[in-house]
């Protein structure tokens, strides 16, 4: 009878935690974190605490990343809502917890490495599929497709944060060859090119611009490589000409919205066919398609017409969280139409759908391309200039985030409000800054830097900075590749998102910048 070691059970029950939570992460964070504490437990109860303190003793890069967490729990001295500060910590258990066990624990295998990847890689093919299911249905169903909510298990700039992620830890799998089968090496092609078709159908903003600027970073790593000048010459060629093709047909996008053929205001009806007078917002110059959007409205008739065609009430608000009015009245300046019971009784069911749906340009009737994309960002920043509220649009909201953020650090800026502090402190700016943004919308920094410094003050970001780049440098890497990959992944999401504020977000970060930095010692290409 084949008898298995002490020390060989804990091993396993670790790699199948590990294995857990690379299949859950993108799935359910309560199974990713019911596995963390699996791991912790088996690490508690696996002993060898001499052993483990000194190899964590000898590992200073792992010394220092703890810095980041350190930082949290020094900082709740100067901290008033403690409720808050308990639970961030709590969220950001794996940063503490992960970085200890796998880096003191004993170096996992090329094949369990390997199975770690590929599960996860797994798990992302397996949600892209479920939610590319649920496109399908949400177009059939609405004739629209905002897509940013069919990420139904977490939200969709984490999924695409892993989507990228999965599609260079194929690429290192494709680009080794000798270590694939002819079977796995299609595999990995197959899967690859699907999630960024993915990306580019669904239209994550976030993923396509992390998957450019990390292929385009790959991309100039591979030409570096290259022996031959010439090549390398003709290689930097081809990226720089692509990169300034790019360039302008954002230029042209750009232009061409600026570029309108604009009605004149005195060109604008006067009264409708009903003989009801047309109201005109003189002093705005919002345009949709290039007609002035708050132009000949008769808001009479906008709400007797659409109480015909539509259950849902005028003053209420669409799947987008924007008022219905407001989302008709787009909807009708697109089309170039005016705001009146004429305009409304000519628009299909289909188009009065889609205006439910929070749907406020015809160009998006039939689905929303990455030039369409393109257009909102464009439309939002204008609108923002023009009124000065981003209320309900993702890009402009983050501007107003950012200027509450700052405003705070002013008065914050060498020691910051405290572990626990960010919301309440974040609820005041925005009264003190008189922002036109909406209590609903009022959140907090979206920028992971940019929060710590609120949080911290310069002295404790600087830390906390330190402590998530430094060990890169110092520690021997001989997967330079994946840490290489992750980091710039991680950095961008940092400039755009709360990364770490989140439970995804955390465990994301945690688990594959220990797995990365401290659990590859001894993989190689060559390794089997």
């Amino acid at each position: 009878m084949l008898r298995v070691s002490r020390s060989e059970i804990h091993a396993n029950i670790y790699f199948a935690g590990l294995l857990v939570i690379a299949a859950a992460m993108s799935f359910s964070i309560y199974i990713t974190s019911v596995a963390h504490f699996i791991i912790i437990a088996n690490y508690l109860v696996e002993g060898r605490y001499a052993e483990k303190l000194r190899t964590l003793w000898s590992r200073k890069s792992i010394l220092l990343f703890l810095m980041l967490i350190g930082v949290h729990f020094v900082w709740l001295i100067n901290t008033s809502d403690f409720a808050y500060a308990i639970n961030d910590i709590r969220i950001k258990l794996p940063l503490l917890a992960l970085p200890i066990i796998v880096g003191t624990s004993k170096a996992l295998t090329y094949k369990q490495i390997k199975i770690l990847l590929l599960v996860f890689a797994a798990a992302i093919l397996a949600n892209t599929l479920i939610a590319s299911i649920i496109m399908q249905t949400t177009t059939i169903k609405t004739g629209a497709d905002d897509f940013r909510d069919v990420s139904f298990f977490v939200s969709h700039i984490r999924l695409s944060l892993m989507i990228v992620l999965s599609i260079f830890i194929l690429l290192w799998f494709i680009i080794n060859r000798k270590t694939n089968s002819r079977f796995e090496f299609t595999a990995y092609l197959l899967v690859s090119a699907w999630l960024v078709a993915f990306l580019l159908i669904s239209q994550f903003f976030t993923g396509i611009v992390l998957l450019f600027v990390v292929g385009t970073c790959f991309i100039l790593w591979r030409i570096l490589k290259l022996s031959n000048r010439w090549m390398k010459i003709t290689a930097f060629s081809f990226t720089g000409f692509a990169i300034l093709c790019i360039s302008a047909m954002a230029f042209h996008q750009i232009r061409s919205f600026y570029h309108p053929p604009v009605r004149n205001m005195n060109q604008v009806l006067k009264q409708t066919e009903n003989g009801n007078w047309y109201y005109h917002d003189r002093n705005s110059r919002v345009t949709e398609n290039g007609n002035l959007v708050y132009v000949e409205i008769s808001e009479l008739e906008l709400r007797q017409a659409w109480e015909q065609r539509s259950r849902l009430s005028i003053d209420s608000l669409d799947s987008q969280h924007q008022p219905v009015i407001h989302t008709l009245i787009r909807y009708l300046a697109s089309k170039a139409l005016p705001k009146d019971a004429k305009a409304v009784m000519s628009l299909s069911d289909q188009e009065i759908m889609a205006i439910e749906d929070g749907i406020p340009n015809i160009r998006f009737i039939d689905g929303i391309n990455f030039s369409d994309r393109i257009y909102q960002f464009i439309w939002q920043i204008d609108f923002y200039l023009k009124e000065g509220n981003p209320s309900g649009h993702s890009l402009t909201q983050r501007i107003e985030y950012v200027k509450a953020g700052m405003h705070i650090l002013k008065s914050n800026f060498w020691t910051g409000v405290g572990t626990g502090d960010l919301q309440i402190v974040f609820d005041r700016a925005y009264n003190e800054i008189h922002s036109k943004l909406e209590k609903p919308f009022r959140h907090r920094a979206h920028n992971q830097i940019l929060t710590f410094y609120i949080a911290f003050g310069v002295v404790g970001a600087t830390l906390c900075l330190i402590a998530m780049f430094f060990p890169i440098i110092i520690e021997p890497k001989n997967t330079k590749y994946f840490i290489s990959v992750f980091i710039i992944i991680a950095l961008i999401s940092m400039c755009n998102e709360d990364t770490l504020e989140t439970a995804t977000g955390s465990a994301f970060f945690a688990y594959f910048y220990s797995l990365f930095l401290w659990g590859f010692q001894g993989f190689t290409t060559n390794e089997k």
